[in-house]
């Protein structure tokens, strides 16, 4: 469903990974036997964000009709995301893993923000870092 069209029910999607990911504590409650399922289960949310940071980024960036202040919102609640899925996907951290987030990460900053869309000679202190 993050990968929706409609920017609110992307939020939605989005809100309910966070919410997943939050309220997943209980994780320590699980026998030792179970720790390759639940090893398996935060590699495939890993892997589910990387997929709806690299869809989204794309439609937000080729889509004329998407509110800019909406994509934008839509971005930042995904980057915070992150913050609270690696603690349980940092064991499991590679090079190849660093590799992808880079990628995300890159592909989100370069998203145009709401002042770059108004004029686009000029840039903002992310975009022209990033120009770099």
């Amino acid at each position: 469903m993050a990968l929706s069209d409609t920017t609110e029910v992307s939020l939605a999607a989005l809100k309910s990974m966070q919410e997943m990911i939050v309220s997943s504590g209980e994780e320590a409650n699980l026998p030792r036997g179970d720790s390759s399922l639940k090893d398996i289960n935060w590699t495939l949310c890993w892997k589910a964000w990387l997929n709806i940071g690299s869809q989204k980024t794309k439609f937000i960036s080729n889509a004329f009709d998407v509110a800019t202040a909406q994509g934008n919102l839509l971005l930042t609640g995904y980057i915070q995301i992150f913050a609270s899925l690696f603690p349980h996907i940092r064991s499991q951290f590679r090079s190849t893993d660093v590799d992808s987030l880079g990628d995300v990460l890159v592909a989100c900053v370069q998203v145009p923000i709401e002042h770059d869309m108004e004029a686009k000679d000029s840039l903002t202190q992310v975009s022209q870092f990033n120009k770099h």
